[in-house]
């Protein structure tokens, strides 16, 4: 069987289409508020925009693509560059951290740790 560039191409938006899907779904399960602050319509760019940055910073698996987005999700679309989170920016581009799943795991770790702090002192104000 031989499989043209126009049927691999359909094929390819398809598997798109569905990632988008069962991501968006995930965020609605897992952050609800958030996900009815956001809307569908928003929550989906986010998903193509981060997933986009992820590939830009070496996230190719989909398990780590997904985990990005989660972050992406909370943080914001540009937590990768935003002066409020310079920790992601150093993460990121720290040159000792070439295994992906290392450097998604600490990304994740550290944005933990952030919002811990930020509920933390909104429990004290």
């Amino acid at each position: 069987m031989r499989i043209e560039a126009a049927q691999l191409h359909t094929l390819s938006m398809i598997a798109e289409t569905r990632f988008e899907n069962e991501v968006v779904d995930d965020l609605q399960v897992s952050f609800p508020d958030l996900f009815a602050m956001r809307g569908d319509l928003v929550t989906r760019a986010l998903v193509r925009l981060a997933r986009q940055r992820a590939a830009l910073h070496g996230f190719t698996l989909q398990v780590h693509v997904t985990q990005y987005i989660g972050l992406a999700f909370v943080l914001g679309a540009d937590f990768d560059t935003d002066e409020a989170f310079p920790w992601a920016a150093r993460l990121l581009g720290d040159p000792t951290l070439t295994d992906p799943a290392q450097r998604i795991a600490r990304l994740a770790s550290r944005t933990r740790a952030h919002l811990r702090g930020l509920a933390l002192r909104g429990a004290h104000a």
